[in-house]
């Protein structure tokens, strides 16, 4: 194959995306999922604590701006590539052929991308960008400014399919990640050999998606299965 006269070739493109790509998934969306989740996990501690955090969180300087560059352009960029590479793939499942492990965990990477595309176009749709952006977001008929605990549990009420749906995007953001840092490991150069890449599967990838797991949806069983939870007044949240 002729080399290319300037610039970097289709293979190193892809190469020099694929690496990109791994990058965003771990920072800064991976380091976003711990957080999150770690804030989410005040609900254990009440109403109160939980709208505490909500409130602290609204309150940050330059938090939209913060929210696009660190997060949505990020999303957005990792979940369109991440499309891309999932077009392209030229495995299969044919089980006799590849590593059954590792058949399964490529595809139930590519599978739980798909399912977090569409949780999170409905989580931060109906939640941030139906609060903040819209100004939809309401409790009991009256218009809000943040996500309260009252909040999050009429949602996760409304209907049959939610919270469950949320227990799926949980499970999927947790393996994507896990299997996510061992394949980021692997695409840097820093686990060669194969039992450095076991034991980065072992010891890493797999703790971090139960930790994540666990942690999640115990959170979400906080929320009790009624519309009327009590919360802080509304007024103390920004």
């Amino acid at each position: 194959m002729a080399e290319p006269r300037d610039g970097l070739s289709a293979e190193q493109k892809h190469f020099l995306a694929r690496r990109i790509h791994s990058l965003l998934g771990i920072v800064p969306l991976g380091g976003f999922l711990f957080f999150h989740l770690f804030e989410n996990s005040r609900a254990m501690f009440g109403p109160g604590a939980y709208d505490e955090m909500v409130a602290t969180i609204g309150g940050l300087p330059y938090l939209k701006i913060i929210e696009w560059f660190a997060l949505f352009l990020p999303i957005l960029a990792h979940g369109v590539y991440g499309v891309v590479i999932a077009l392209q793939a030229k495995r299969t499942l044919r089980l006799s052929i590849y590593n059954a492990s590792g058949t399964w965990r490529f595809w139930l990477q590519r599978a739980t991308g798909v399912i977090l595309i569409a949780f999170i176009l409905y989580h931060v749709g109906t939640t941030r960008i139906a609060i903040a952006y819209l100004g939809q977001g309401s409790l009991d008929g009256h218009l809000i400014q943040s996500p309260s605990f009252a909040f999050m549990t009429q949602h996760f009420n409304h209907a049959w399919w939610v919270k469950p749906f949320y227990g799926l995007g949980i499970l999927s953001a947790a393996y994507h990640l896990g299997n996510g840092i061992w394949s980021f490991a692997i695409v840097w150069g820093i686990t060669v050999r194969k039992q450095a890449q076991d034991a980065c599967l072992k010891f890493v990838a797999i703790p971090v998606f139960l930790a994540l797991t666990a942690m999640g949806w115990y959170t979400l069983a906080q929320f009790p299965k009624s519309s009327s939870a009590p919360s802080a007044p509304i007024s103390n949240l920004p």
